[in-house]
């Protein structure tokens, strides 16, 4: 007779074994240390107190169960059967619901293997109303055997021997742990539903089915952020965030947390991080947030390094050296003229510093490119459900990132990445290193001409746009607060972002009122609710339109075909008839 053939997991299997299951914790080296020395005991003579004591109590809380958890253990449960009591010694609980039991054995018999009897009375503890277990476990001292009782009572789902646990606890772990065992659970409450739908003959019953529990799944959806608000402290995240800031160094802040969009408090404890960390003179820290030559960036980057060059400037310290398109080089530079000329800068979108305003405009180009493909090619938005699949079965269970894990949410966080990438290639790629060394002074005629051709390739890509939207809405992925769609097209996400800094600083916000007021009215005529919080403009007002023109200069160079093209292909919602 031919032996069977082990089934091959197909990308279906994986996707639901991610999504419904969780990876075992390594184990600390006190525990491995804990599971040697209990591999190393002579049970032969232990009573079962003695295996509850010194084999499974151990074992359970290395398991991740205690006392005063989320996971706890409960001993000696009573239990009633008609009118006979049951004691059953075991049931594991997680948030007070029992998914497993266990039962220890006295040491009594030569033969690694459990009677019929011994497993039937486990088996009874486990179909109880109260416990309703899937996972049955026996130990007797030498060795655990777990049984799935909804799968075989014949053959156990996992082996392991008391002797080599160090090297088998990984299969109590892939079950037993904490978080496997719920997981667990609920992949019995799948298997249940499918089979009983393998014997379903009507069809119609299927909707019904289907019906009855999305019901139950809507009216879950309350208590699930009860839950959540119950064990997920609101500072923990936020806490171990600012703990590895304190410890990184200058460049790889910038490297980091300068390309992401940040909360007002963030900003400030960025910017507050990064002036502690510079020393005298603050050349390091200078350098790195402004080069000579242009480097990656983007709108985000220069909110960031103009809060930081004003907390720099708050702490009453002098810089050393700043580069010459934001002023003075000599010592002791006066902060307050670069903040001045970089605020400039972000008003008029980089117009008096054409390298650095090429850069920004490559790359709002190629995060609206990115999103474009992702709506154009179906296989790119894959990689959104496969980062959902490794948060849901990696990270912490109670962490913001499984709170906010969708794949959709991946995909649109990935532009960040994507751009970020095309932007580095797009610098590069504008050095000109044979003629001036190993960085290159910045080429702006190859910027200019690289940036048209991606400007022509979106453009040829959009056509009237219908296309467009039509499949970023089946893709899920029109739903950004702040759309990539407009931004350095008709709408000054870099004027908004750097004037969200300066309205929360008094000063600041009054210098920007009282010498850049025609910049701010521009920029809140693209749309910007911060520039209307300064002007003191009510955010539903209406305010015209700034002319084709004008936006085209701002944001195109002038082409004022390539602007209208673009904005009424973004605009152009509509599904073809």
């Amino acid at each position: 007779m031919a032996s069977k053939r082990p089934q091959i997991q197909t990308a279906a299997d994986i996707s639901e074994l991610l999504l419904h299951s969780k990876a075992p914790q390594p184990l600390t080296p006190e525990q491995t240390a804990e599971l040697e020395r209990i591999s190393k005991y002579d049970v032969s003579t232990y009573s079962e107190e003695d295996v509850r004591a010194e084999i499974i109590d151990p074992v359970i809380r290395v398991l991740g169960y205690a006392k005063e958890t989320y996971f706890s253990t409960q001993r000696e449960k009573h239990l009633k059967v008609a009118d006979g009591d049951l004691f059953i010694d075991y049931r594991m609980t997680l948030w007070s619901q029992a998914f497993w039991v266990i039962e220890a054995k006295k040491v009594k018999r030569k033969p690694l293997k459990f009677t019929s009897a011994e497993l039937q009375q486990a088996l009874l503890y486990a179909v109880h109303p109260e416990i309703d277990a899937a996972l049955v476990v026996l130990c007797d001292g030498r060795v655990f055997e777990v049984y799935d009782r909804d799968e075989n009572v014949t053959q156990p789902v996992a082996r392991v021997e008391v002797k080599k646990l160090p090297e088998q606890f990984h299969m109590l772990q892939a079950l037993l742990g904490p978080w496997q065992a719920w997981f667990f659970q609920k992949r019995r409450a799948l298997r249940v539903a499918s089979r009983v739908l393998q014997l379903e003959m009507t069809p119609g019953r299927i909707e019904e089915f289907s019906d009855a529990m999305q019901r139950r799944v809507q009216d879950a959806r309350t208590k699930v952020y009860d839950n959540w608000r119950k064990v997920k402290p609101s500072t923990t995240e936020d806490a171990q965030w600012r703990t590895a800031l304190e410890k990184a160094s200058i460049r790889d802040i910038v490297a980091t947390e300068f390309f992401s969009g940040q909360t007002a408090s963030s900003l400030v404890f960025v910017a507050k991080s990064l002036v502690d960390k510079a020393e005298l003179g603050a050349f390091e820290l200078m350098y790195a947030m402004f080069p000579d030559h242009p480097g990656n960036l983007n709108d985000y980057y220069v909110a960031q390094a103009l809060r930081t060059l004003i907390e720099f400037a708050k702490s009453g310290r002098e810089a050393s050296w700043m580069p010459s398109w934001l002023g003075a080089q000599q010592p002791g530079v006066n902060l307050e003229a670069p903040i001045k000329k970089l605020i400039a800068l972000s008003l008029t979108a980089f117009w008096a510093a054409p390298e650095f305003r090429a850069v920004l405009q490559f790359t709002a180009c190629a995060r609206r490119l990115s999103k474009v493909l992702m709506a154009l090619i179906p296989t790119l938005t894959q990689l959104g459900h496969i980062r959902h699949q490794q948060v849901r079965h990696f990270l912490d269970e109670f962490g913001y990132a499984q709170f906010l894990s969708t794949p959709e949410g991946h995909n649109l966080r990935q532009l960040d990445v994507h751009a970020y990438l095309l932007t580095e290639r797009f610098v590069h790629g504008c050095a000109d290193k044979q003629q001036f060394g190993d960085h290159g002074q910045f080429n702006l005629n190859r910027a200019h001409t690289l940036l048209k051709d991606s400007w022509n390739v979106e453009r040829l890509l959009l056509g009237d746009g219908a296309d467009y939207w039509m499949r970023l809405n089946g893709r899920g992925l029109s739903g950004e607060i702040h759309p990539t769609e407009h931004n350095w097209v008709d709408y000054d996400s870099l004027g908004h972002i750097v004037l969200c800094v300066l309205k929360d600083i008094p000063d600041w916000r009054g210098y920007v009122l009282a010498n850049h007021s025609d910049d701010v009215q521009r920029i809140a005529a693209c749309g910007s609710w911060a520039a209307r919080e300064i002007l003191g403009i009510a955010q539903d007002a209406q305010l015209p339109r700034l002319p084709d023109t004008e936006i085209a200069k701002r944001f195109f160079d002038g082409d004022v075909a390539l602007f209208t093209s673009l904005r009424d292909a973004y605009c152009n919602r509509k599904p073809k008839t």
